[in-house]
């Protein structure tokens, strides 16, 4: 599978690589990080208790940021998902298959056990389960 990168997104994209290359630029992290940082926001956490125990189900929507959506915005992004209107974040790099297949990832946050399936053709899905 590949990626198209077309428009304004490969001007910027093209622009921030290049500033990166140069060494006038990194790419921006702190928003990711702090994305990553363990634990749960209460709305999560009532989300993640109402659905515990479920077999997994579809997600309301995802996204999984393209390397030139990362490039444009010169930025890391992390994955997301949304969930009963509450948005959550893939803490991981644990997991099999990639962003452009087939691939399955999970972490433990707030006492929960997250498992997101990615699928390139189709709906994502989570399942949570109590830690």
């Amino acid at each position: 599978m590949s990626e198209t990168i077309e428009g304004d997104t490969l001007g910027h994209a093209l622009a921030n690589l290049f500033a990166v290359v140069d060494g006038d630029a990194e790419p921006g992290t702190e928003e990711y990080d702090r994305a990553m940082e363990p634990g749960l926001t209460d709305a999560q956490r009532e989300i993640a208790a109402k659905h515990a125990g479920e077999d997994r189900f579809e997600v309301d929507e995802s996204t999984v940021p393209n390397l030139g959506q990362k490039l444009a915005a010169g930025k890391k992004l992390p994955w997301t998902f949304t969930i009963d209107g509450v948005r959550f974040v893939m803490k991981t790099s644990t997991g099999s298959g990639s962003s452009v297949a087939d691939s399955k990832w999970w972490w433990t946050d707030g006492g929960y056990r997250f498992t997101f399936y990615r699928y390139s053709g189709g709906t994502d899905e989570v399942s949570i389960r109590e830690a």
